[in-house]
């Protein structure tokens, strides 16, 4: 909600003490990207066919970013942006909508190609985040790692909102503890639905029907925030 009020959050952002502005204004400058990378398309009314999971523990993770990053020389706070955006750090077990699949949600044809995914499974997460250092090489982001962010998505919105992600990272590695625990809230039509982990949709569902079910997945009520 913050993201899209700039005068309730410019409100809320002057009341917090001073150490935690910086890193708060990184949060909402990158969820002001994503929303800005959908601007163009309209927003979906039903619910995707995916599975929500527990993540990998997060020390795990930790162990496979930082092992990306002494075989590539890829940041490893730059992978685990790029793990959170994506799937929310592996929650999100499905398909996307342009059909890319796994922890670090790769097209197939980009798994295959040649020193990306040495035929290793996709939807593993150490897999999957090796390969996801080794493409970033392969685009450019040893140089210039805008670039190779371009290259694993074009668009300049998606490179922002990364970058600020792995930015909080770099400031304080501890804020991956508080990355490890979001939930997964689908942006929609509807407002940001809740989905926890247990939700299993073998195809597309309606929102409407959706709620229905569990009420308690429905966006909060923001109301209050007209009241003086």
């Amino acid at each position: 909600f913050l993201s899209q009020d700039q005068n309730f959050s410019d409100k809320v952002i002057s009341l917090l003490p001073y150490k935690y502005k910086r890193i708060a204004n990184r949060h909402l400058k990158a969820r002001r990207e994503f929303l800005n990378m959908s601007l163009s398309r309209s927003k979906p009314d039903v619910l995707p066919a995916w599975e929500i999971i527990p993540p990998e523990p997060a020390d795990k993770l930790i162990a496979y970013y930082k092992k990306a990053q002494a075989d590539t020389g890829i940041d490893w706070e730059i992978l685990a942006a790029i793990n959170l955006v994506e799937t929310g750090l592996g929650r999100i077990s499905g398909r996307s909508v342009a059909n890319a699949q796994g922890p670090m949600q790769f097209l197939e044809t980009t798994w295959n190609l040649p020193g990306i995914g040495m035929d290793k499974d996709i939807d593993n997460p150490h897999d999957s985040i090796q390969a996801a250092a080794r493409y970033l090489v392969q685009r450019g982001g040893l140089e210039n790692i805008k670039k190779g962010l371009w290259g694993y998505n074009n668009s300049e919105y998606y490179g922002r909102a990364v970058l600020e992600y792995s930015e909080i990272l770099k400031e304080d590695p501890r804020s991956f503890k508080g990355f490890y625990y979001w939930q997964i809230h689908f942006n929609s039509s509807k407002g940001d639905i809740w989905l926890p982990v247990g939700y299993k949709q073998n195809q597309s569902i309606p929102i409407s029907t959706y709620l229905k079910q569990f009420p308690a997945s429905a966006p909060p009520d923001y109301s209050f925030t007209n009241s003086d």
